[in-house]
């Protein structure tokens, strides 16, 4: 129940920051990665944090067109960021509890971004689902 409330509690936080025009469309649907966007290691099982296979990267189907990106958790707290083409990272990371969903904005300056995820559990591994709002041109 409790988590319920608090899926539903961002759900209403994230919809009436899109009202105001402050954030993009994916932030408004981030409760869920599948909104008409595209998915990404959907879903996935990640390693405890600071182990082989803690992250997943969406890949670079769409590389320097994605707006957003959005990570859902399941059982365990995760983190979203994006990154460049060899893998370095634009921001700190954006993480949220477990059964919750966040997402970040990608800058429209031309650059190649890749959206990546993360378990930000030490001690257990858990199921992960990646999305990224997508395309827009130059």
């Amino acid at each position: 129940m409790r988590s319920r409330l608090r899926t539903l509690e961002v759900r209403l936080i994230l919809s009436g920051i899109c009202a105001l025009g402050l954030i993009g469309p994916i932030e408004q649907a981030s409760a869920s990665a599948t909104p008409g966007n595209h998915n990404f290691c959907t879903p996935v099982w990640l390693q405890p944090l600071g182990q082989a296979g803690d992250r997943c990267a969406a890949g670079h189907d769409d590389w320097g067109h994605i707006t957003s990106v959005v990570i859902e958790t399941a059982d365990r707290a995760g983190c979203v960021n994006y990154e460049g083409w060899y893998g370095e990272l634009y921001r700190s990371w954006f993480c949220v509890s477990r059964n919750s969903s966040g997402a970040v904005s990608v800058p429209k300056d031309g650059g190649s971004y890749d959206g990546i995820i993360r378990n930000n559990n030490l001690s257990y591994g858990g199921s992960f689902r990646g999305g990224y709002l997508c395309c827009w041109n130059y």
